[in-house]
């Protein structure tokens, strides 16, 4: 098993890897998610927190979501602005002549 992130791989391969590896691998693959700095580790970790069954493992990967939370919250992009549709009515305050 491997402790890096997959780039192109899918969740579930990660996930039956990271099953299929000794304590001492998964452990080191939660250290490893946790210093990635990827925002599909926190979604990873967050299943492994689920299906594992050593508690000490859990409270790691539980510890690495809460190492990753900084640096996810400084690079997550902010949504774009909200346009409003072509169809959208345009209001123009009336003209007053004289004033």
């Amino acid at each position: 098993m491997t402790t890096e992130l997959p780039p192109d791989s899918p969740t579930t391969d990660y996930l039956e890897r990271y099953q299929s590896g000794s304590p001492e691998a998964r452990r080191a693959s939660n250290i490893t998610l946790g210093k990635s700095g990827d925002m599909q580790a926190v979604s990873l970790l967050g299943q492994i927190i689920i299906g594992e069954p050593d508690p000490a493992l859990q409270k790691l990967a539980v510890q690495a979501i809460q190492y990753l939370k900084p640096y996810i919250s400084t690079t997550a992009a902010a949504p774009p602005p909200v346009m409003p549709s072509p169809a959208a009515p345009i209001f123009h305050r009336p003209r007053t002549v004289g004033r």
